[in-house]
C-alpha cells in the first residue's frame, strides 16, 4: 500500500494523467499517414476531372469547328452539307488557337456551341485570347498552315490538341503524343 494513500487513489492519478509521449507520437503518425493518402486521393480525382474537362472542351472546339465549316456565310446554317464544301476557321502558323477562336465567335452558330461549355469558358466569349486548358495553359488549333501532315491522317479536318497534364506538347508530330488531349482521337 502506497504511503499517505490507498490503492484507489493511486489509480485514479494514473487514469488522469494523460497520454505518454510515445502514445502522441503514434497518433501523429497515424493521422499524418491518412492526411496524405487523403491528399493524394483527392489530387487524382482532381486530375481525373481536368482530364475530362479538356476532353470535353476539345470535343466542343471540334464541334464548334465542324459547324463553322457547315455554315454558309451567305445562305445561313447548313447542317446536312458535307463539311468538304464549307472552308474551316482560319489557322495560325504556330498552332495558336485565337484567329480560329475569333472566327467561331463570330458566327452565331458556333458562339452558341462554345457557350454551351459553361463555366469558366463561356465568360471567355469576347476575349478569343483567354482561352486556355483546364491546366491554364493554352491550346494549339491544328490546322495545315502549323501541321499539315497531321490533318490530312485526320482526313483533312483541323483539330484541337490540349497538352495534357505535363503541359508538353512534345517535340513529334502533335498528333502522336501520348498524353495530349486531341479532338482527333475517339473519345
Amino acid at each position: 500500500m502506497p504511503p499517505n494513500g490507498n490503492i484507489d487513489d493511486v489509480r485514479l492519478r494514473r487514469y488522469h494523467r494523460g497520454f505518454t509521449l510515445a502514445e502522441m507520437m503514434v497518433a501523429v503518425a497515424v493521422l499524418a499517414v491518412v492526411f496524405s493518402i487523403g491528399v493524394r486521393v483527392i489530387d487524382g480525382l482532381r486530375d481525373q476531372a481536368k482530364e475530362q474537362q479538356a476532353k470535353r472542351l476539345v470535343t466542343t472546339l471540334a464541334a464548334a469547328t465542324e459547324l463553322y465549316a457547315r455554315v454558309g456565310a451567305d445562305d445561313g446554317p447548313d447542317e446536312t452539307r458535307p463539311a468538304e464544301t464549307g472552308a474551316y476557321p482560319p489557322g495560325a502558323f504556330d498552332g495558336s488557337p485565337e484567329p480560329c477562336l475569333s472566327a467561331l465567335l463570330a458566327v452565331p452558330q458556333t458562339r452558341g456551341r462554345l457557350a454551351d461549355l459553361g463555366w469558366p469558358w463561356a465568360s471567355l466569349l469576347d476575349d478569343p485570347g483567354a482561352w486556355t486548358d483546364p491546366w491554364g495553359r493554352p491550346m494549339r488549333y491544328v490546322a495545315p498552315v502549323h501541321d499539315e501532315q497531321a490533318v490530312t491522317r485526320n482526313g483533312g479536318i483541323p483539330f484541337w490538341v490540349c497538352a495534357g497534364p505535363d503541359g508538353r506538347f512534345g517535340d513529334a508530330s502533335l498528333a502522336e503524343q501520348s498524353d495530349n488531349i486531341s479532338s482527333d482521337e475517339p473519345m
